[in-house]
């Protein structure tokens, strides 16, 4: 991943942080190509919500089954749930009052990008086999990468976010460290999280060097608690 590509996903999500991310989404925006008269390609479809516990949104109330295309942006309001299968395997999960889209997806080459503006979201990748295959999460001061896991991430403040791994590796690039330079070399430091490691990234990170720790009970139990369905 480039720095100038690092750099155009964090401007896409500091422009979020407003909450102005669920007035827009992929189906139902109007490009200036458009309103010439020149009718741009569908948006790429690029997953299903597969279950949902009320209130949740992209842009209009949620149902189950209904398709997710590049550039929508999924919404949970207090107490609602979203669990979204993305095509070619990957299973996104957001908790309550939460925020995030699909940006990007290639199925045959196993890349998928999403966006967190806030809160809880849940990743379980399957094992990718390709070599340059990977699934990313960006937010506002990290992004997360891996070729399979079972991981959480969830954003507690505008600057503050926690990444919680619950199986496999996850590799996250801190880009809130002193050191990181998004628009040039060196890169922004990347730490390896293994199975039960966390790491939280934030503006202390200016003031010490990144590492992983063992993520608390409180921290493993939540992964689950704060994204899963409720049980029939």
């Amino acid at each position: 991943m480039t720095t100038r590509i690092v750099a155009s996903f964090l401007m896409a999500i500091l422009g979020c942080s407003a909450g102005f991310c669920q007035a827009t989404g992929g189906r139902t925006t109007t490009s200036q190509t458009e309103r010439r008269g020149v009718v741009p390609p569908p948006p790429a479809r690029v997953g299903t919500i597969r279950a949902q516990v009320q209130p949740a949104s992209v842009r209009t109330p949620v149902t189950d089954a209904m398709p997710l295309f590049a550039g929508d942006d999924l919404s949970t309001g207090r107490g609602g749930r979203l669990q979204v299968t993305l095509d070619g395997g990957p299973t996104v999960s957001i908790g309550s009052e939460s925020s995030f889209s699909v940006r990007t997806r290639d199925v045959e080459r196993q890349q998928w990008t999403v966006t967190m503006q806030f809160g809880h979201l849940r990743a379980q990748v399957p094992k990718l086999s390709r070599p340059e295959s990977r699934f990313d999460v960006y937010t506002n001061t990290a992004y997360t990468w891996t070729r399979g896991a079972d991981y959480y991430m969830e954003v507690i403040a505008p600057f503050r976010s926690l990444v919680v791994n619950l199986s496999g590796q996850v590799q996250v690039v801190v880009l809130t460290a002193g050191n990181c330079r998004i628009s040039e070399e060196p890169r922004c430091p990347e730490v390896v999280l293994n199975k039960g490691e966390a790491i939280e990234t934030g503006p202390d990170d200016r003031n010490r060097q990144p590492k992983s720790r063992p993520a608390t009970a409180d921290e493993l139990s939540g992964a689950e608690k704060e994204t899963s369905l409720p049980k029939n």
